[in-house]
């Protein structure tokens, strides 16, 4: 094989200690259960671009995928799974060394060597087939579901692996089965950021009052967050007032006004693992059908605690 192409403004051996989400032995487990249902699958290679699969196998988050990027740019980063290699490979920019350290346990990285859309599907292709991965008849999964790359990179992609003689399948489903059940060190996680999330509620209702804007309690709900340790969310604070509720709003520079209903949807998030609730609040006292709702839900709620 030839050598690996090595970042020329990062260096790896004289980087600071980092702490990865987990230890590799739990990585570990996941490429054992995912490589079953592979095989199940008759799937022998499994080239995940999901950012939550990505993420699932090796640690590996980003604040930009290349999603929607400049037409030239190539958004192909991805991670193949493969039967018959130890650990996940890795293609990415190598502009991205540094992150893939501070995120990753993966050790395999195959840096892109053309920037172009069109120039690193055909690198993927040569990299596998350097490691004895892919040959005519090699079954590939691809991940058609996610949003990341979007039609015509995958399209780009998948032309690749079948030039290369190889039939490609829809294996979307693999990992999203995969990850359905949490380990002890997910469900860890996933409890703590809703306390992040919690946080950031009773801060919404400390500063929740007429004259304040849905992005006044917004950020002050972030900042609890922040402070408690929870991350950045995948998806935007949810703010909601007036007589206009309903979809997926962001936060407005709407002032609040007396007496009325505030929704709020919210996720607290640590190493990645999201946890929401969904609350509403009133700026006075609320109706007296909404408040006679709350005694039996109580009650129900109670009742499930048991």
């Amino acid at each position: 094989m030839s050598k690996p192409r090595v970042s020329t403004t990062f260096d790896r051996a004289n980087a600071e200690p980092v702490e990865l989400a987990f230890p590799k032995s739990e990585y570990q487990a996941r490429w054992k259960k995912a490589k079953t249902m592979m095989e199940a699958a008759g799937v022998d290679v499994l080239y995940a671009t999901s950012p939550a699969h990505m993420c699932w196998l090796h640690g590996y988050y980003a604040a930009w995928y290349r999603t929607h990027a400049p037409s030239g740019w190539g958004a192909c980063l991805g991670t193949a799974l493969c039967l018959d290699w130890d650990e996940p490979i890795h293609f990415d920019a190598i502009g991205e060394d540094a992150l893939l350290y501070k995120t990753s346990v993966a050790e395999d990285m195959r840096f892109f060597d053309d920037r172009t859309p069109e120039g690193q599907p055909p690198f993927i292709v040569r990299e596998l087939q350097k490691s004895g991965l892919l040959k005519p008849g090699t079954r590939v999964g691809m991940e058609f579901r996610s949003f990341q790359p979007n039609r015509w990179v995958q399209d780009t992609i998948e032309a690749a692996f079948r030039d290369a003689g190889c039939e490609v399948v829809d294996t979307s489903m693999i990992l999203r089965e995969a990850r359905r059940v949490k380990s002890p060190a997910e469900l860890a996680y996933i409890e703590t950021a809703m306390r992040v999330c919690e946080l950031a509620h009773e801060a919404a209702q400390r500063t929740i009052r007429p004259g304040v804007t849905e992005l006044d309690v917004e950020a002050e709900m972030a900042c609890a967050m922040h402070h408690a340790g929870g991350e950045l969310s995948a998806i935007p604070i949810m703010i909601q007032s007036g007589n206009t509720i309903g979809g997926h709003q962001m936060p407005r520079r709407r002032k609040l006004l007396s007496g009325e209903h505030i929704k709020i949807d919210c996720s607290g998030v640590w190493y990645r693992y999201h946890a929401n609730i969904l609350r509403g609040f009133w700026t006075g006292e609320p109706p007296a059908d909404v408040r006679d709702r709350y005694p039996p839900l109580r009650r129900f709620l109670g009742g499930l605690q048991e």
